[in-house]
């Protein structure tokens, strides 16, 4: 396996699965986000799309608020509720 398929299956199930461990058993997860910081950023077409718009991803902490961000605010047309949206918008 290659090392972005061990990042991404650490980003998206053993961090998650870890979070919710955690949290259930009310252990402090601190720890968890910084390890997000310190896994490179993914690279995806929606990524891509941010970076055309110079939005920088260090780490998987990033990558992850900017995937959260389309999900919950552009794919539901929700721009203006969107601090960066209404940026965007304005800026045009």
């Amino acid at each position: 396996m290659g090392e972005m398929n061990v990042d991404a299956i650490l980003i998206n199930l053993v961090l998650p699965f870890r979070f919710c461990y955690q949290e259930h058993r009310s252990v402090d997860s601190s720890d968890l986000v910084e390890l997000l910081y310190q896994i490179p950023a993914e690279s995806n077409s929606t990524l891509k799309k941010w970076r055309s718009l110079e939005m920088i991803s260090r780490s998987a902490a990033d990558t992850k608020v900017l995937l959260e961000l389309k999900a919950n605010y552009c794919d539901k047309q929700k721009c203006l509720n969107c601090q960066l949206g209404a940026e965007i918008l304005k800026n045009d």
